[in-house]
């Protein structure tokens, strides 16, 4: 196999979360990484990344072929192999500093190609370079994310500078995604709001104007980056403070035409910083906030979506594969016989770590008695029954 049909193999693996012969893959492609194009070189080594493994022979030989480039590298990279490469070498902790100083210089001269267009007229330019040059919201967040996962070990100032000023003009554009994790990289990289007063107050709007668009995870970690930034956004604290109502349809709980649709409440826990309480976890890097019942998380939509398909255990195959045979419908007192031969009726479900609760809610329409708990250990706090 070639350079192509290797990093594409690499990409399909990933694509389909399989590890299945990959070691042979990166083994073939860092033997030929010298033969590679930059954007091959990219391909493979965000594909391994993707899948969380690290060959160390194949991130070498990428990142000296990468090295090996002729200059000005900034013409041989484009803005998506920059982000790439950078993402995940960062990713998986390869720390080459060879490399990453390459990045950031044609990072560097891509970005402020970029910013001179907008200072001069755009016609003098060549339309094609620069079209080449634009870095969308992703790949600067990807960029960005990267050199502060590194750590201040790998801060380039005047990458950060071009990039805040790119960011800056870009931000309404920013999902809540990259919106979190731009704002992670840069309180990560030491960005502070006295120093960058207006770049910190755009954060806080963009925020603002997408807080329903946040899952539970982006939100609570947007705002621990904002406030080890030193941003300080009223509006933002009192939206966020404030009660939201959530409303989902389950077209197949409309029995009767009596609607399919769940509404939920949500609100986000005010700071637990200098309170002494404990945290729920630590998955949202220290923020000092609870993260229960702020918003749904994907996972729980997933689950109740599937859910409320299931009319009757028997009718999913899954269902009845774990059951083994475990419930037998009409010989159990109590239970009653329905669609695919035993009901939901006169069970009792739990749900741990329940958030929002949303799963719950559904299998109790379902008919099941349903106990949802959430909270924090230390204090025994859980949710009262469904009925």
């Amino acid at each position: 196999m070639n350079t192509q049909e290797l990093s594409m193999a690499a990409w399909a693996a990933a694509a389909f979360g399989s590890t299945a012969g990959t070691e042979a893959v990166a083994s073939a492609f860092a033997s030929k990484a010298s033969e590679a194009t930059p954007q091959q070189l990219a391909t493979a080594a965000a594909a391994f990344a993707r899948l969380g493994t690290l060959h160390a022979g194949l991130m070498d030989a990428t990142a000296d072929a990468v090295v090996a480039l002729p200059s000005p590298r900034e013409k041989s990279l484009n803005p998506q192999d920059v982000s790439n490469l950078a993402w995940a070498f960062a990713k998986l902790g390869c720390k080459h500093k060879k490399l990453f100083a390459l990045l950031a210089d044609a990072a560097r001269c891509h970005l402020k190609h970029r910013q001179d267009e907008h200072a001069t007229d755009a016609g003098k330019h060549e339309q094609s370079q620069q079209h080449a040059a634009v870095y969308s919201p992703q790949q600067l967040t990807m960029l960005v994310w990267a050199f502060g996962m590194l750590g201040m070990g790998f801060k380039d100032e005047k990458l950060l500078t071009a990039a805040m000023k790119s960011t800056r003009v870009q931000l309404a554009d920013f999902n809540p995604r990259d919106l979190t994790n731009m704002a992670w990289a840069m309180a990560a990289l030491g960005v502070q709001a006295s120093e960058k007063p207006k770049l910190v107050e755009r954060f806080g709007r963009a925020a603002r104007r997408r807080l329903d668009a946040f899952n539970s995870q982006e939100l609570l970690k947007f705002l621990g980056a904002f406030e080890r930034m030193g941003g300080d956004d009223p509006k933002l604290a009192a939206a966020v403070a404030g009660q939201r109502t959530l409303r989902y349809a389950f077209p197949a709980l409309d029995i009767g035409g009596g609607g399919g649709s769940v509404e939920l409440s949500s609100r986000t826990p005010t700071s637990y910083a200098g309170t002494g309480r404990a945290r729920v976890d630590d998955s949202c890097n220290g923020s000092g906030r609870g993260n229960t019942g702020v918003a749904l998380w994907e996972g729980s939509f997933v689950l109740a979506e599937w859910l409320s398909r299931q009319a009757a255990p028997g009718t999913s195959n899954e269902v009845a594969a774990a059951l083994d045979g475990a419930w037998t419908g009409g010989r159990e007192t109590g239970v009653t016989v329905g669609v695919g031969g035993i009901s939901w009726r006169g069970r009792t479900g739990v749900e741990l770590g329940a958030g929002l609760g949303l799963p719950s809610i559904v299998a109790s329409r379902l008919g099941l008695e349903m106990v949802a708990t959430d909270g924090e250990e230390s204090k025994g706090e859980h949710r009262p029954r469904i009925p």
